[in-house]
């Protein structure tokens, strides 16, 4: 009797959950010794997609989070008291002006998405760069 063949179905290609990373520089952001505006930069120009530097596409996303004041307060806020009727609408009641806000406090996390292979070792070894350059 001859051996039988059985037809076997071919897989398609796993499609990869996207990696997130997330980079926190919020201290040397708020005293200010760290540029997130250049270092958002350095990556975008640095990190390699399929061997090329400068070239992102829709494989690798880069995408500031900003950071409010310390205090959590912004320079207008709602009054409790107005929010409390719905119909109302919310009065503005301003800050007492010793909070300075007129200097920006700067970005906080860097989060990198990647639907391609990515480690965070070469996060790391970018990271490590830029700070030696700046």
């Amino acid at each position: 009797m001859a051996p039988s063949v059985v037809a076997t179905k071919k897989k398609g290609v796993a499609k990869v959950a996207p990696q997130k990373f997330v980079i926190d520089y919020s201290g040397p952001a708020n005293d200010k010794i760290f540029d997130a505006a250049a270092y958002e930069k350095f990556l975008v120009d640095h990190i390699k997609v399929q061997g090329k530097t400068g070239q992102l596409g829709d494989d690798v996303k880069l995408q500031r989070e900003e950071l409010y004041h310390p205090m959590g307060l912004s320079r207008t806020r709602a009054d409790p008291s107005a929010a409390r009727n719905a119909a109302a609408r919310p009065k503005l009641v301003r800050l007492p002006s010793f909070f300075d806000f007129s200097d920006p406090i700067g970005s906080g996390k860097l989060s990198v998405t990647s639907t391609i292979p990515f480690s965070k070792r070469y996060l790391k070894y970018l990271t490590k760069r830029f700070l030696k350059r700046n």
